[in-house]
């Protein structure tokens, strides 16, 4: 059954749209859908609900986590530590204006679908997970 719930969980996180699997770019240049949406909904349900029975699959939980996070900090206005590693500016190379605004919208859907207090029962139900679980 490992392989089978590996296989959905990545297949799940896949589908969130919010991030690229395959290569380095980790950004999508496309709009989020609902089924985007759903799907990201999904992933956190099951790290809050079934969290014990993830084990190797947390990883894709806890990337669709922090993508979400990225998505919050760019909506809100807040971009914190996300400027110190964004060099674009300070690098003489050009912002893709299609990319940013694509960006927003998808930090919009993601702060009008996605509660922060899910992510939040995430990390408060994970301590009384043992080393086999996670």
């Amino acid at each position: 059954m490992k392989t089978e719930r590996d296989a959905f969980v990545s297949s799940l996180a896949k589908f969130t749209g919010i991030f690229k699997v395959t290569d380095n770019e980790t950004l999508l240049k496309k709009e989020l859908t609902e089924k985007n949406i759903k799907c990201t909904q999904a992933i956190l349900h099951l790290g809050m609900h079934e969290g014990k029975y993830l084990g190797e699959s947390w990883m894709e939980v806890l990337k669709v986590m922090s993508m979400i996070n990225y998505y919050q900090s760019i909506g809100s206005g807040s971009r914190g530590m996300l400027d110190i590693f964004d060099q674009s500016d300070k690098i003489n190379t050009k912002v893709d204006p299609e990319l940013e605004s694509i960006k927003l919208k998808n930090a919009a859907h993601i702060l009008d679908s996605i509660d922060e207090s899910d992510i939040d029962k995430i990390f408060s139900n994970s301590v009384s997970l043992n080393v086999l679980e996670i």
